[in-house]
């Protein structure tokens, strides 16, 4: 969506399919029926994009594509970070605004089929730190950041085009010999990815679908330069049938075959080349036709603020799902449904979820401007983004206990030590649960440990420090049952891995983990 495509007049074309691609994203995410297709081709789309857009003049030498790397640093990775770490700093306050919820009772309350997503209970601050060590390497993204993903790879796949044809130009002349050498590249990374793939391998960092995304850069960076401009209104609508029919029997053939075309998660490379491609001439002839009869819309508008909306329509959900809370009387919880509470509504997450990026993004390009005019109104970023981070760390920090109880009302559970985030543990972990509820007769913990893993024991101490219950958990799903006595009470769990160490053939993010706390669930049954 950010790219390096430096012309004398901007390319109206490219802006309308930036737009077209990212309203059928949002229209995705928001469980709009009939939009199964858009996810055979739609973030390729973006990567092929952006090689059509890729500029030569980066690669004559070192330095021009060190100012390339630079300008990915300013506008994939500082954008990345900075919402990214805003999400993790202020979860504790959208924790208190129900756009995060830590109650169990969400897990089965949801009127349209429960919450996949799981829990996002209070987080301290050793925990916020880890979460943005992660986010400062680049390594991950929150909740309400999802789609950011996308951001993360297009920067890395980016400096390794660019730094290859600066490499590549150096030592051959040849444009024949220049794109057989791409050629190559990206069938060597292209089956890679098809192995992780194919293996369920995943990397943080995200250099699995990095592979991926680097054939669909050659592919739009040589499409642009093979296929013949369409300069006629309805040479467009033929493009656009022909490939809508192409895409179309992909898309049947891969839903009869029961596989996967996306470009994180494919069953077949050529399958995935032909998606793409297809999808690509989709938007293409479409973006060509509006160019041609309805020049400088509102479409060109959304278009070019493509990164904004990527970052906030998670985010910009959270009103409607409040307004549906609202309107059919719902416990406020439910705010925190996600990506939507109910898909019905998609016409309005859809028109909110790109409305809303687009306006803010077009409010604080008018108060750049205003700043910039202003003597007074001149505060150094840096300075307000300390003083941001500290409030939100001194709520952090202050209103722990009032968060926790809050939404667990008179019981609840916190991890004391090995908690990895998002309710997993790692060996050696611990946790308290407690209780203030009277009429309590049962405590029930459900956990799910990991299918790779089995042999892990945990032990239940009281306030005596005097073992109340003890087991081994094998793989899968699994509740622990204690009977109680009354309120007043802290159990505390302690999960020992250490009988059982991870396997060699596991991932490094799964090698890290051991059981996920589900729910922690007091009653009289």
């Amino acid at each position: 969506m950010s790219d390096a495509y430096v012309t004398e007049k901007r390319n109206n074309v490219i802006d309308y399919m930036k737009g077209i691609a990212i309203i059928l994203m949002v229209l995705r995410h928001a469980g709009t029926p009939g939009t199964e297709i858009v996810e055979i081709f739609h973030m390729a789309l973006f990567f092929m994009v952006s090689g059509w857009c890729f500029s030569d003049r980066y690669t004559t030498d070192i330095k021009m594509a060190g100012k390339f790397i630079l300008r990915k640093v300013q506008t994939l990775y500082l954008p990345f970070v900075a919402f990214n770490l805003w999400n993790a700093w202020a979860h504790n306050i959208l924790l208190k605004l129900n756009i995060y919820t830590g109650n169990p009772a969400f897990l089965d309350n949801n009127p349209c089929g429960g919450n996949q997503y799981g829990l996002y209970p209070f987080k301290d601050l050793d925990e916020v730190l880890r979460i943005t060590k992660e986010v400062l390497l680049f390594r991950g993204e929150y909740q309400l950041g999802g789609a950011t993903w996308f951001i993360r790879v297009l920067f890395w796949v980016s400096i390794l085009w660019c730094l290859t044809n600066v490499l590549v130009r150096k030592f051959i002349k040849s444009g024949q010999a220049v794109f057989a050498f791409h050629l190559c590249i990206s069938c060597v990374l292209l089956m890679f990815s098809y192995y992780c793939s194919l293996n369920h391998i995943t990397y943080r960092e995200g250099f699995h679908t990095v592979s991926a995304a680097y054939s669909m850069i050659f592919l739009g960076y040589y499409l642009r330069r093979t296929v013949p401009a369409i300069t006629k209104a309805r040479h467009a609508l033929i493009v656009f049938a022909v490939s809508f029919l192409v895409l179309e029997c992909l898309y049947r053939f891969c839903t009869r075959m029961g596989w996967h075309s996306k470009i994180d998660d494919y069953s077949e490379p050529l399958l995935l080349i032909m998606t793409s491609a297809a999808g690509f001439f989709v938007i293409y002839a479409a973006a060509v036709w509006i160019d041609l009869r309805f020049p400088g819309n509102w479409l060109l508008v959304v278009g070019r603020n493509t990164m904004s909306i990527v970052l906030l329509h998670f985010l910009a959900f959270k009103p409607v799902n409040m307004l549906y809370v609202a309107v059919h009387n719902l416990p406020r919880y439910l705010t925190a449904a996600f990506p939507v509470l109910d898909p019905k509504w998609w016409f309005l997450y859809g028109a909110v979820g790109v409305g809303v990026p687009v306006w803010l993004s077009l409010l604080y390009r008018k108060g750049k401007v205003i700043v910039k005019q202003s003597r007074v109104c001149r505060i150094p970023a840096a300075a307000s983004g300390v003083l941001i981070c500290s409030l939100l760390a001194g709520f952090n920090i202050v209103n722990q206990d009032n968060i926790r109880m809050r939404y667990y009302g008179d019981y609840g559970y916190e991890w004391k030590s090995g908690y990895y985030g998002d309710g997993w543990l790692t060996d050696q972990s611990e946790m308290i649960v407690y209780n203030k509820l009277d009429e309590t007769k049962y405590l029930t913990l459900e956990y799910f440990v990991i299918p790779e893993l089995d042999g892990i024991e945990v032990t239940v101490y009281d306030e005596q420090e005097e073992v109340v219950y003890t087991s081994g958990l094998g793989e899968g799903n699994g509740t622990i049952t204690l009977p109680v006595t009354g309120g007043g009470y802290e159990y505390r769990f302690v999960f020992d891995h250490s009988i059982c160490p991870a396997q060699e053939g596991m991932n490094e993010d799964t090698r890290n983990l051991t059981i996920l706390i589900v729910s922690v669930c007091v009653g009289d049954h």
